[in-house]
């Protein structure tokens, strides 16, 4: 499901797959499975390395978000909800600039955590109930960030607070991937079942 190479660590390489997450410490070369009993047998849809704490990692699985402290070795459970939806986890995302934000996409709208990922809140003051986040992606400054339904953009720049549509998609094509575009300010890169914008 994911691929995520350590960027505290270039020899270190995470997998998150329907069996479970691994983990390379060599660069790919061999690969252990982590045997902790939330992560062993889960199906694992995301990884998340804090920016700046190497040890701080987080899992989102579809039946909710866990987070390591240290390193990957053991975790704890940070979101479950009753409503398997609100789970099932898209995305995983630390806010670059403000470290202690982290956003969390699911298949039944967007949340937020002001306290690394300890709680989390809904945001848009219910309008995303109900929608399939994809992706998140952060502008290229503070407060900026963007998200991806199944076929419309939405922006804020103001940390999630208010919200106005940066694309309508043609019905015709779903979200894939959304990312920022680090050649032109404030750009982003939409990959799409039809076309990459």
């Amino acid at each position: 499901n994911h691929v995520v190479r350590s960027r505290h660590d270039l020899r270190t390489i995470y997998v998150g797959s329907r069996r479970g997450l691994k983990v390379s410490r060599d660069d790919g070369e061999t690969f252990d499975k982590v045997i902790h009993r939330l992560v062993v047998e889960s199906d694992i849809r995301w990884i998340e390395e804090h920016p700046t704490d190497s040890k701080m990692i987080y899992v989102g699985a579809s039946w909710g978000l866990l987070r390591s402290a240290d390193g990957g070795r053991s975790f704890a459970l940070v979101h479950r909800s009753p409503w398997p939806r609100l789970s099932l986890v898209r995305q995983v995302r630390v806010d670059p600039l403000t470290p202690t934000r982290v956003w969390l996409a699911t298949a039944d709208g967007l949340l937020r955590s002001t306290n690394s990922g300890l709680a989390f809140q809904r945001v848009g003051k219910g309008f995303f109930t109900g929608k399939d986040i994809k992706r998140i992606a952060f502008g290229g400054h503070r407060d900026h960030i963007i998200i991806a339904t199944i076929r419309d953009l939405w922006e804020s720049y103001d940390g999630g607070v208010t919200w106005q549509v940066a694309y309508f998609g043609p019905i015709h094509w779903d979200v894939r991937n959304l990312i920022r575009d680090r050649t032109e300010r404030n750009s982003f890169l939409v990959a799409t079942t039809a076309e990459a914008l």
